[in-house]
């Protein structure tokens, strides 16, 4: 099968280039219309830092059928046309990685597989959950380390400063203080060579993320003709009364990472808050889940979990790394895309 990538500026996002290597492993042709510059990513080890991905092929008449554009920048009036053009002869699926990706409404004639996506209120059209996952370059630095050595019984929570992180706000100054009374708390801020050491030797990490979101349409002053914004007013759903939240851009390169070097993570509970990545992790089994409404008890709950077996947390994530790469290695996240296309029939 021949995938046909459309790349804008040169720039491929982190989890497009995930899957052009998991396609790739799966002995799929890859043509783009033209060769990648830059991969964005903030990962410990981006996709084709390693190995030059000498088996992409630079086209300019893609095969027609399926196209597959990675936009993670925001949409346009110009890119809609250009990319209505192009669906008028082929079926165009759409990567959106960007961090408001929530916000931004596609025409109904495209797939797109989105980041940060909540089933709670997901866009109109067809859009489809899609997660950061793993490059086949983390993975194999993974594989040549030593996930045994000792963990210390203290969390990571070193989160790069960022004033549209609202719930590692909300966090800090709610869930933080209560866990300090019972465990250490490392902020050692690391770059991403330190950082995956920090991941071998601690039992668990901070990995939540998030962005609160009121459903306005609740509010008289906006629904109106002058103030009708598409940003607002696009979503599926509509919230049942005006004291609900949603959580966009929840998201995160350390969810992925610290699973894959066996530290447990600690983020939001992705059922409970509609949060999907198309394969989640099970709940104290794979990640310990945060709940705003158990803050009060989630620190006593851990601490009487490790009480009874005192490598719960080490356990949870030997879990985590199995989860991971059963479901978001390059060929398990292409495999999952891949069986979405065809249930969609345009593969």
């Amino acid at each position: 099968m021949i995938f046909n990538f459309y790349i804008l500026s040169g720039r491929l996002h982190h989890t497009t280039a995930c899957l052009i290597e998991g396609l790739h492993e799966l002995g799929h042709q890859i043509n783009v219309n033209q060769l990648p510059n830059l991969v964005g990513s903030n990962g410990i080890c981006p996709p084709f830092s390693k190995y030059a991905p000498d088996y992409i092929q630079q086209t300019s008449q893609p095969n027609p059928g399926l196209i597959i554009v990675d936009n993670s920048l925001d949409w346009s009036e110009e890119l809609s046309n250009f990319l209505g053009k192009l669906s008028e002869t082929n079926h165009v699926v759409i990567i959106n990685m960007n961090n408001f990706a929530n916000y931004l409404p596609h025409p109904e004639n495209f797939y797109v597989f989105q980041g940060h996506y909540n089933k709670m209120m997901p866009r109109k059209g067809k859009t489809f959950p899609m997660a950061y996952g793993l490059s086949k370059e983390i993975i194999e630095l993974s594989d040549n380390l030593n996930l045994n050595l000792v963990r210390e019984p203290s969390i990571i929570h070193n989160f790069r400063p960022n004033e549209n992180q609202m719930v590692r706000h909300a966090l800090m100054l709610s869930l933080l203080p209560k866990l300090e009374k019972y465990y250490s708390i490392n902020t050692l801020m690391t770059e991403p060579p330190e950082f995956a050491q920090q991941l071998l030797t601690h039992q668990a990490v901070f990995c939540y993320s998030g962005h609160f979101y009121s459903d306005v349409r609740l509010h008289r002053n906006f629904f109106n003709e002058e103030n009708n914004d598409d940003r607002y007013y696009d979503f599926q759903t509509c919230a049942k009364k005006n004291s609900e939240s949603v959580i966009f851009r929840f998201d995160s390169f350390r969810l992925y990472e610290a699973a894959l070097f066996g530290a447990a993570p600690i983020t939001l509970h992705f059922e409970k808050y509609g949060l999907e990545t198309g394969a989640n992790p099970r709940p104290w089994i794979e990640y310990i889940p945060v709940e705003f409404d158990k803050i009060e008890s989630l620190p006593l709950e851990i601490a009487s979990r490790v009480k009874e077996d005192p490598d719960f947390l080490i356990k949870v994530g030997q879990n985590a790394r199995r989860w991971v790469i059963e479901n978001h290695s390059p060929v398990a996240a292409a495999q999952r895309f891949i069986r979405k296309l065809e249930e969609l029939k345009i593969y």
